[in-house]
This record gives C-alpha cells, sequence and structure tokens, in this order.
C-alpha cells in the first residue's frame, strides 16, 4: 500500500515504513521548516500522507513518549477520542527523534525509515 501523493509517500517495506519525498516535496518540507519548525514540517507530512488510514498516533496513545509514530489502526470512539481499531496494528515509530529530526533527514535525503516499534 503506498500513502501520499508525488510529493510525499509512505509506503511498507521490510524495513519498516518508508517516507519518500521528491524534490518538490522536499521542497515544501524546508518551507514549512523555516516557517514553523519541526512541527510544521511534520503537518507538511501529514497533510500529504494522511486520509487514506495511516494517521499518526498521538503521544498518550504510545505512553510517555513524544516520538513521532503512525499506524494503519487508528479510528475514532462514540466519544470522538483517537482509539486502536483492533489489535495487532502495527505501529511504526522514529525511536531517534530526540537524536535526529526525521522530517529534516526527509528534507535532507529525500527518505527516512519508521521501523514497526509496537502492535496494538
Amino acid at each position: 500500500m503506498i500513502w501520499g501523493n508525488n510529493y510525499i509517500a509512505a509506503r511498507i517495506t521490510d524495513a519498516g515504513l518508508l517516507f519518500t519525498a521528491s524534490n518538490a516535496g522536499r521542497a515544501d518540507l524546508a518551507s514549512a521548516a523555516a516557517d514553523g519548525g519541526y512541527y510544521r514540517a511534520e503537518s507538511e507530512v501529514c497533510e500529504n500522507i494522511g486520509g487514506n488510514g495511516l494517521e499518526p498516533v498521538p503521544p498518550e496513545m504510545l505512553g510517555l513518549t513524544d516520538m513521532p509514530a503512525f499506524s494503519c489502526g487508528l479510528t475514532w470512539d462514540a466519544e470522538e477520542n483517537r482509539a486502536w481499531d483492533g489489535e495487532g496494528c502495527p505501529i511504526w515509530g522514529f525511536p531517534d527523534y530526540q537524536i535526529r529530526d526525521p522530517w529534516a533527514e526527509l528534507r535532507r535525503r529525500g527518505r527516512v525509515i519508521f521501523p514497526i516499534v509496537g502492535h496494538s
């Protein structure tokens, strides 16, 4: 499965969830980072890949971490809170987030891997 568009996309590989960015996507990421730093760059990625089942996992669902993470196993519950849609859904994350910026890596290299860090 591939999520995203011609600018920024994500797909599952043996190594994990691979994010890729075209030259235009990398320019958009650079602009977003210049305008609003890390969180604006992350929003740029989410705007490009979201809406087709792959969603960012809210930090409170992961416990005591702010690690950026994504899953295709999220839904909304009756109280309109994020909830897991069943069990066993992979969670891809970026464990080195306190050392390296995944969105800067995507901007510089045109690719970044989020390995599986758990399951719902």
